[in-house]
């Protein structure tokens, strides 16, 4: 993963000793609580660079993505000050310094502790938590197996949302209905109609 990178799966630079933790249901393994989420935020993010201004929740996301990785990847050596800055939280067995062999040897006798299930499970709930949050800003809010649909509407507004149903069941539900919203400066409602509907995953 670069400096700037969006994607949260795992990679051939693991190490050994992080397989001996169930990672069956974490990011790292692409298998994450908000799984779909991730993927649909990850397209969001620019190549390189910042998010904009405008989306603040997206590049607390771009960042936390950069720290999970290396906290799984290189056990923080690289993003230990930016981790505690976005994740507000120091990982036990955590070693500061990377410079010299007595550091390396000190967290080999803590890999355990540092890569155990008390800092993972902390860091997972973090990470859900992050994209939620991004994933509001963003109106995104796929987030299980179930169909996922794009809608918009008359205003050029979109929505992406997930539903138990098939395309023409959705379709005919959200065209029934009026789209509401609300100009907090003026107190205004404005009202948009569904233009269409499709399938997205």
């Amino acid at each position: 993963m670069t400096a700037h990178s969006h994607s949260l799966e795992s990679n051939s630079h693991l190490t050994t000793s992080n397989t001996m933790f169930n990672q069956e249901t974490t990011y790292w393994n692409n298998n994450g609580k908000h799984q779909a989420i991730v993927d649909q935020l990850g397209k969001l993010i620019p190549d390189s660079g910042e998010c904009p201004k405008t989306a603040p929740k997206l590049e607390i996301f771009r960042q936390a993505s950069n720290c999970y990785h290396d906290f799984y990847n290189n056990a923080l050596c690289n993003r230990f000050a930016e981790f505690k800055k976005v994740f507000d939280f120091t990982p036990k067995g955590m070693v500061e310094r990377w410079d010299d062999e007595i550091s390396q040897l000190l967290f080999e006798l803590k890999r355990e502790i540092f890569f155990g299930p008390e800092n993972m499970a902390a860091l997972e709930a973090k990470m859900d938590s992050i994209i939620l949050e991004a994933a509001t800003e963003q109106k995104i809010y796929c987030s299980s197996n179930r169909p996922c649909y794009l809608v918009t509407y008359s205003d050029g507004d979109t929505v992406e949302t997930e539903m138990n149903c098939d395309l023409a069941e959705a379709t005919a539900y959200f065209k029934s209905f009026d789209r509401i919203t609300e100009n907090f400066e003026t107190g205004k409602e404005t009202a948009a109609k569904c233009v269409s509907v499709s399938l997205i995953s």
